[in-house]
């Protein structure tokens, strides 16, 4: 049986330990490249400087407003909102989006979710502080 150097054992385990934690907020914006400000991306905008967030979630208004339609849009909305804070999690961390998604309530707490028509949708919309969306791509 060959013997493996500790110095060898404990470099890979450095290693792995390293590549398994998510990237930190200044790791996230340089890899993204430096931008100033706000940064548009596909799934939502983040403000690198506030390290906050913004995500959208629409859904199509019903053409006959009856009470009950207009909650399954409400809800539509927001479970598009919910999807968008896993995709633009995984859009900034270069990882793949599972199959499924699940959160809990800590994501939205102590933010204010705002809804309301526009163009024949109804959208909700929140800041969140980036890194909960961080992390909703270790999950």
């Amino acid at each position: 049986m060959r013997r493996v150097p500790f110095l060898a054992v404990f470099l890979v385990l450095a290693v792995g330990s390293v590549c398994s934690a998510s990237p930190s907020i200044p790791e996230l914006w340089m890899a993204n490249g430096m931008v100033q400000g706000t940064q548009s991306f596909r799934y939502g905008e983040v403000d690198w400087e506030s390290e906050l967030a913004y995500v959208a979630g629409e859904a199509l208004l019903p053409d006959r407003g009856t009470p009950s339609e207009m909650l399954r849009s409400r809800r539509a909305a927001r479970v598009s909102l919910f999807l968008n804070c896993s995709l633009l999690s995984h859009e900034l961390t270069g990882t793949e989006p599972p199959d499924t998604f699940e959160t809990d309530g800590a994501l939205f707490e102590d933010v204010a979710v705002l809804g309301g028509e526009r163009d024949g949708r109804y959208v909700v919309g929140a800041w969140i502080p980036l890194d909960r969306i961080v992390a909703l791509s270790e999950r």
